[in-house]
């Protein structure tokens, strides 16, 4: 019998788990997993509740030298692809906005029902082993851990990357994917606070720098001001509330979609 398996247990193991598993009755698959647990990271997505997917899933919401991968990408698993995927589980989803969540708003509903496929199919799951070496072999892949080696003819590195390493992703990943001959771009921090109390912005006038065509704001012009100026001097005929940030507490600021440019300039810049 074929083995396949997968170091990382978190989302993304999971579901190559069930991919893999799925795709033929007769593979043994499983998953090593160096916390306690697999898909602690899934219980933490959304605030809890888990945003499993955007119904605008497009090249163009990405970043990337080598765009034609993206589409690939999500040509082979888009949005409908995910839908499908957790209605298959017997997973109720709800849309808000352009995300879509679990009906519950609970993820450990999701994760629940992802671990009942993984033992329907019988996928093998190891956790508190933490690999230490891959090497190939004569008869494909040697899994070491600090417990056992596991013996694989085909290994699924998903490891994650570097974001939190009390949820797993500690970036133990990348040496193993340097083991066998992968190149890895320097990775930087993204996603993070940005704290300002002893920056020179923390003394930044009240109102806010207005990027154009900002990501956040799906490709439309991202404007930024204080709620008194919008509500007496900006006569936007149409904008929608996105996100409420602020440079201070006391300091609201709305990001609204403009749809009249000639309002544009009636903010005042920094």
């Amino acid at each position: 019998m074929k083995r396949i398996g997968i170091i990382g247990g978190g989302a993304s193991g999971i579901i190559a788990a069930i991919s893999a598993a799925r795709s033929d009755s007769h593979t043994q698959v499983f998953i090593l997993e160096h916390k306690d647990t697999i898909g602690k990271k899934i219980l933490a997505t959304g605030n809890g509740r888990c945003n499993l997917t955007n119904q605008i899933m497009e090249a163009t919401c990405y970043h990337s030298e080598n765009i034609s991968f993206v589409e690939e990408v999500l040509n082979r698993f888009g949005y409908q692809a995910t839908l499908d995927f957790f209605h298959s589980l017997g997973l109720i989803t709800k849309s808000r906005g352009n995300y879509i969540y679990p009906r519950s708003d609970q993820a450990s509903s999701v994760l629940d029902l992802l671990i009942l496929e993984l033992k329907r199919l019988g996928v093998q799951i190891y956790t508190g082993v933490h690999v230490t070496k891959l090497e190939k072999s004569k008869r494909g892949f040697r899994v070491y851990t600090k417990e056992q080696t596991f013996q694989a003819d085909k290994v699924i590195l998903a490891c994650g990357g570097k974001a939190s390493s009390a949820l797993g992703s500690d970036g133990s990943g990348y040496s193993l994917a340097r083991s066998m001959g992968h190149s890895i771009i320097p990775v930087v921090p993204a996603l993070v606070q940005l704290k300002v109390q002893k920056h020179p912005f923390a003394k930044a006038p009240r109102h806010a720098a207005y990027p154009r065509h900002g990501r956040g704001c799906g490709g439309a012009e991202c404007l930024f001001a204080p709620a008194e100026q919008r509500s007496s001097q900006l006569p936007f005929q149409r904008d929608t509330v996105l996100h409420q940030p602020a440079l201070r507490p006391h300091q609201p600021f709305l990001c609204r979609i403009v749809n009249d440019r000639q309002h544009r300039n009636q903010l005042p810049a920094l």
